[in-house]
């Protein structure tokens, strides 16, 4: 090959949450690695968070941009509409590699190799085979058909970001068929991001007060239903206890009843979507991820490289980056009498011993960096070419 390697990241919108935020970074490093790499927000959303990466990726000189407005789930007519744009954006510079972080980017990458305006078709899958998809009949018949046979046999690679999806992936009849196998490259952190969050001053603790957050969309996946449980629990033995949500989603105003039912208006804090959540994670004595499942969850990884202590829940992926009771603690999910345990315990501890456990963190999280995880996929690419 000559020139530089072009690259395509397809990310659901440029609304960064967990899977879109993997797509930005492997475009920030794999451009440092002297990739030509641009990114298509496929569904233009119209949010300020979308317009603040915009503003960022443009300053960093990495072209992004979207083909289609987002209309809903299922709305197949905006869906045809950025098939449509994204051919005829390609059909300018044609790719070596599209590398899809959703679903419908994934078929439409099988589409634009089928076209010759790409090389090759890769995905990354950031969440469990099941979750993939909707739960009803047309979901379950995407799970068998596509994620189990489609995908495997046609794509050139499919990659996941953690040992547990790729346990998962590795069992469908079309991977068992196929002489490709799913390949662990695991979700990252910024060594930047290392940088700028231990550079904030961590809030001194004050006497009798605790501070605890999480940050996460509120959807049924991560199951604040039950944290908000705990915190209930918690409160009556942890005078001053203060919670703050930083996320928005369906389940808002449902959540905000609860509050309300379980008399936690002065203790439990809705702060909405935030730009910067490294300022919240730095003044928590506690970071709580209570989800019922996870692929590699990037916050957790965020946590870490704070230097805040993290309570989650025992599940596949997060159970491969926390060592209990040596990087963080880990909670059987959907139970508040044990999560409320634990938060007691956990917030009665010593400073020296809380800062004993997000030391090791800050070391365990050396081999989630993405200039690791940046450098692995470009051998994956070179190599698939």
């Amino acid at each position: 090959m000559t020139g530089k390697l072009r690259i395509l990241q397809v990310i659901k919108t440029l609304d960064i949450s967990g899977a879109e935020r993997y797509g930005v970074e492997l475009a920030r490093f794999l451009t440092k690695l002297g990739c030509d790499v641009e990114i298509c927000g496929f569904f233009k959303s119209g949010s300020p968070l979308e317009a603040y990466w915009q503003q960022q990726l443009q300053s960093e000189h990495i072209i992004n941009f979207s083909v289609a407005p987002w209309k809903g789930n299922n709305h197949f007519l905006s869906y045809l509409i950025g098939i449509k744009n994204l051919r005829e954006h390609l059909k300018q510079k044609p790719v070596d590699i599209i590398h899809s972080h959703f679903q419908l980017g994934t078929l439409v990458g099988l589409d634009l190799r089928r076209q010759r305006l790409t090389r090759c078709a890769v995905r990354t899958a950031h969440n469990h085979r099941r979750n993939e998809w909707a739960t009803n009949l047309y979901g379950w018949l995407c799970y068998k058909l596509i994620g189990g046979w489609l995908y495997p046999t046609q794509l050139d690679a499919e990659t996941a970001v953690s040992a547990a999806i790729v346990d998962e992936l590795s069992q469908t009849w079309g991977s068992r068929f196929s002489y490709r196998q799913p390949v662990l490259i695991y979700n990252g952190i910024s060594p930047d991001l290392i940088t700028q969050a231990n550079a904030i001053p961590r809030l001194k603790i004050n006497q009798g007060k605790f501070s605890i957050g999480s940050i996460g969309r509120l959807t049924p996946q991560k199951d604040y239903a039950t944290l908000l449980q705990a915190i209930h629990l918690a409160s009556s033995e942890l005078k001053g206890l203060e919670f703050e949500l930083v996320g928005d989603g369906e389940l808002r105003s449902t959540l905000e009843e609860q509050r309300q039912k379980l008399n936690l208006e002065s203790i439990v804090h809705f702060r909405g979507r935030q730009n910067n959540v490294i300022e919240y994670l730095r003044r928590w004595d506690l970071f709580i991820l209570p989800s019922l499942w996870e692929g590699l969850p990037t916050v957790v990884l965020e946590s870490m490289c704070c230097q805040t202590p993290i309570l989650a829940t025992d599940i596949p992926g997060t159970r491969e980056i926390i060592i209990p009771g040596k990087t963080g603690w880990l909670v059987p999910p959907g139970d508040p009498i044990a999560m409320a345990n634990h938060l007691i315990q956990i917030l009665k501890l010593s400073e020296v011993e809380r800062s004993t456990i997000t030391k090791n963190a800050l070391i365990e999280l050396q081999k989630f960096t993405y200039p690791n995880i940046a450098a692995q996929l470009l051998s994956l690419y070179h190599q698939i070419l």
